[in-house]
């Protein structure tokens, strides 16, 4: 046995730190809301407010093109403010087609010193206007997306749904903490961190490098420090690992047909799969069946959490 697992049950979850704000609430709602969102590409009407834009853009100052004023297929949403005063605007009312220029200038606390204050042409090509159209948060919409009955219910229900998935990941971090090797289990190790190296040389390979050039160059990191992070993570996944198979044997969990079923079907839809068969062929039975007791088991370890610091 290489583990040393005090418990898996009664893991002490602080609720600061599972908590949900309403804004966080929002955040999910407005997910949902767009997934059901409708609209399309507009041909017969100018830019509006709201509109997503695909540009092609050449900035000038003075008649000379200026550094990082130019673009092409450049997605700007009008209202969103990304752009410098007066931009969007400019656009509203244009159709799909258009060539045309507007003048702009550069406001007085722009973050590149050397263009504030000053005013610039911009030749646009407006190439595509889009419409995207989020349904109304009300009674009638969450009936139609979920078992609530009203706005209220369904912000409630989604708090909750948060809340839980916040317990999981926080009582995971916590149990984790409390477990420990009584023997290293170096080939567990070694496989993983040969895991972390299959899948940076993938990329590696695209740029004919090897794993520590490629780490170097792209993200600073020093042959010396991929080393030192390649271990860390060989050992903690090695760690989960085992936490993982521990409880699994303790739970003594079984995956019949039934189960299978019901959640593979589940998954395939999360996923955005039209058929079971599609989920199946991209992921294999095998992954399917062990994120299905990864599930159970983190249910395990939240259900028996101990959450404190909420007020009664």
């Amino acid at each position: 046995m290489y583990l040393d697992l005090p418990t898996y049950k009664g893991i002490e979850v602080k609720y600061s730190k599972i908590s949900v704000t309403d804004e966080k609430v929002t955040e999910r709602i407005d997910t949902v809301r767009d997934e059901h969102a409708t609209g399309g590409y507009i041909t017969d009407r100018g830019v509006l407010n709201g509109d997503t834009v695909v540009m092609d853009y050449e900035g000038y100052i003075d008649g000379i093109q200026f550094e990082g004023g130019t673009a092409s297929g450049s997605s700007l949403v009008i209202g969103s403010g990304e752009f410098i005063p007066g931009f969007e605007e400019g656009l509203i009312g244009h159709k799909t087609g258009e060539e045309f220029s507007i003048s702009v200038t550069f406001p007085d606390d722009y973050h590149k010193a050397t263009l504030r204050g000053k005013v610039a042409e911009f030749k646009i090509t407006l190439k595509s206007i889009y419409r995207k159209d989020l349904p109304e948060l009300t009674d009638a919409f969450v009936q139609s997306v979920s078992d609530c009955e009203t706005v209220e219910e369904y912000k409630a229900y989604i708090k909750d749904l948060l809340e839980k998935e916040n317990l999981s990941g926080i009582a995971w971090e916590n149990l984790l903490k409390t477990a420990s090797f009584k023997v290293y289990p170096s080939k567990r190790v070694k496989e993983r961190c040969a895991e972390m190296d299959a899948y940076y040389q993938e990329y590696a390979d695209y740029y004919g490098m090897t794993v520590e050039e490629f780490m170097k160059q792209q993200y600073g990191v020093s042959p010396e420090q991929y080393a030192k992070d390649r271990l860390e993570y060989g050992e903690t996944a090695a760690k989960e690992d085992l936490v993982f198979e521990h409880i699994v044997a303790e739970e003594k969990f079984v995956i019949t047909d039934e189960l299978y079923a019901e959640k593979s079907k589940e998954y395939a839809k999360l996923y955005g799969y039209e058929s079971l068969e599609e989920f199946e062929e991209a992921y294999g039975r095998e992954l399917i069946e062990e994120s299905i007791l990864w599930d159970l088991m983190l249910e395990v370890v939240a259900n028996n959490a101990v959450i404190t610091g909420k007020d009664k």
